[in-house]
């Protein structure tokens, strides 16, 4: 049943240029990732600890397995697509853990005590929220594995939050060196993504079917646009950051 459902999934791709080669849009990331990640992690790698690794390797593998699940379906690939796609349920817990530890890393790093105003606990409201829609989207990816479309758009939506981290480093590092905290890096980078986000609802539009994973993902990135500055006067906010800081 499933395999009759995606067997067609070739024949839509053609009818759209922007997915026929979505496989190489993604795999761009991985120049943000290796830009973004060089000076604090692929230049010293020899330094880092063994969390780091395992976060990076779960991060690349995962971009990896979208790059090659969505090469795959544009070659008609139904029944390897379908053997690979089982690796998910592995890789993407995986990811959220080490995700989290890094958040709680993060919260951890510096002498000073976490209080209202610091920038890690505005870092940490972007994260946690990054995680939130990676969680959401991949059940719902999974959730609508028979519906060609949806389960497309929602896969592709989940190389979002890799963008925030690697490409926020960018200004962080490069741009405006000792000028920038690191969450208004990311802030940046949520830009860039609404920016590709309303490419893909226009492209959508064309088509006159806009899909809940795209409008809802500018919404959400949206939010975060506006609430990611309030998050440093939350109270709230800082007893959750500290308690995720251990």
């Amino acid at each position: 049943m499933e395999i009759k459902e995606l067997a067609p999934a070739k024949t839509k791709i053609k009818k759209d240029s922007m997915y026929r080669h979505a496989y190489i849009y993604i795999a761009l990331i991985f120049v943000f990732i290796f830009i973004g990640f060089f000076p604090d992690y692929f230049s010293r790698l020899g330094k880092t600890d063994l969390i780091h690794h395992t976060h990076a390797f779960f991060a690349m593998l995962w971009m990896v397995l979208v790059v090659t699940q969505t090469w795959l379906i544009s070659h008609d690939n139904v029944q390897w697509h379908r053997r690979l796609g089982k690796l998910s349920f592995v890789v993407a817990p995986a990811l959220v853990v080490t995700a989290l530890e890094m958040v709680h890393l993060a919260l951890g790093r510096g002498s000073n005590p976490l209080k209202l105003g610091d920038g890690r606990i505005a870092l940490a409201y972007i994260d946690i929220g990054l995680l939130f829609y990676f969680i959401l989207f991949y059940a719902l990816a999974i959730a609508n594995r028979r519906d060609f479309r949806r389960h497309q758009r929602f896969m592709v939506s989940t190389a979002f939050v890799v963008i925030p981290p690697a490409l926020g480093r960018i200004p962080f590092f490069y741009m405006f060196p000792g000028h920038l905290s690191a969450w208004r890096g990311e802030f940046i980078a949520v830009i860039f993504i609404e920016v590709v986000i309303l490419i893909l609802l226009y492209n959508d539009w064309r088509k006159n079917k806009l899909y809940f994973a795209y409008w809802f993902s500018f919404l959400f990135f949206l939010f975060q646009l506006l609430t990611a500055q309030w998050s440093l006067s939350w109270s709230w906010w800082l007893d959750i950051s500290r308690w995720l800081a251990g």
